[in-house]
């Protein structure tokens, strides 16, 4: 006896399910950054391909502007590039250095709030590109689990 055929998915539905498939892969992709030593564009295409899935978020592979920058090896330009054309729109709030560690804050408004989000690493863009991810699954987690201050800790 065969299987009935599993029903196709219309393109809403296999844009949804990528997209919660891509949001499981913001944790990761913020593991590696955290192993690696330094930022390689590999990354940051990674990060791209996973905010072009969210239903909220543009497309960014035909930005001519992004792929210039990661041709010409300028990564920290190419994250803030990033953050700049992610809706709500995230800027860099701070950024700072302490010992051998970066720390980077991004800001946006969110309904009128202002909301940050940290990210720390060796490497300075590396470490905006963390805040900048974990601004993107913000809004998954609880508010017990932000620190004080509206910041949530990379």
């Amino acid at each position: 006896m065969t299987r009935p055929a599993a029903p196709a998915l219309q393109p809403d539905d296999r844009r949804r399910a990528i997209g919660e498939s891509r949001l499981a892969e913001l944790p990761g992709l913020r593991t590696q950054l955290e192993m690696a030593r330094v930022l390689k564009e590999h990354h940051i295409w990674l990060a791209v391909r996973i905010i072009e899935e969210r239903e909220d978020q543009p497309q960014f592979r035909r930005h001519r502007r992004l792929r210039d920058l990661l041709e010409a090896s300028a990564l920290l330009e190419a994250v803030l590039e990033l953050g700049a054309h992610l809706q709500p729109t995230r800027h860099p709030w701070s950024m700072g250095r302490s010992g051998d560690r970066w720390r980077c804050r991004v800001a946006w408004s969110d309904r009128g709030n202002l909301r940050r989000c940290v990210g720390r690493h060796d490497d300075l863009a590396a470490a905006m590109l963390i805040a900048l991810l974990g601004s993107l699954d913000r809004r998954r987690r609880r508010p017990k689990e932000l620190s004080q201050g509206g910041e949530e800790a990379a």
